[in-house]
């Protein structure tokens, strides 16, 4: 049985595509599930249709998307999904490419492998330009005032209830120039709770 995952993203195809897409391949419309990423929606809510549609696969189904992009949004979080639709017994059909892919697990050292070497080759190319201009990665955060950075320090360890992205939205600084400056997050329990 097919079902059909699509999600609305800025950049991504129209929905109207979408819909298209999963109309030529034949996908009934009670069988299709969507995520709009286009608006603000609150973390809990971001990935119900993907959550849904991974629910519905069974033995022998296929999960069809539009694009590889539609499933997540990092190499990292694309492969997780796949390994769960697999683990379902199915596979994911890439409408955009004409393919069907399943994970095997014999792949994962393979790939953690070439991600790790991935990573090292952009560290060794940025390092020159690092170590050109060290002050480059903090510049952001230094450029804001001194009340505004303590605010902004204390949301990013203080609080469990801050999250990244209300740092980020809050300091108008990106999550890596704030990871860069602030280091890694250290979460503190309140008191009393």
């Amino acid at each position: 049985m097919d079902h059909g995952y699509s999600r609305y993203r800025k950049a991504g195809p129209a929905p109207e595509k979408q819909e298209a897409a999963f109309d030529a391949a034949g996908v009934p419309a009670e069988r299709r599930h969507n995520d709009d990423h286009r608006k603000k929606l609150k973390p809990d809510k971001l990935w119900t249709g993907r959550e849904n549609a991974i629910r519905c696969v069974r033995q022998g189904d296929r999960l069809l998307v539009p694009d590889a992009a539609t499933l997540g949004v990092s190499r990292k979080e694309l492969e997780l999904m796949l390994r769960r639709v697999t683990e379902r017994g199915g596979s994911v059909v890439d409408l955009s490419a004409g393919e069907t892919v399943a994970w095997a697990p014999e792949v994962a050292a393979a790939l953690a492998f070439a991600a790790r070497g991935e990573a090292q080759l952009n560290r060794e190319r940025l390092e020159p330009a690092r170590k050109a201009n060290p002050a480059s990665t903090s510049r952001k955060f230094n450029g804001l005032s001194t009340n505004k950075r303590e605010r902004i320090r204390a949301m990013w360890h203080a609080h469990r209830e801050h999250t990244v992205a209300a740092v980020v939205a809050e300091s108008g600084i990106s999550r890596k120039a704030l990871y860069d400056a602030l280091g890694p997050r250290i979460i503190k329990e309140k008191k009393g709770g």
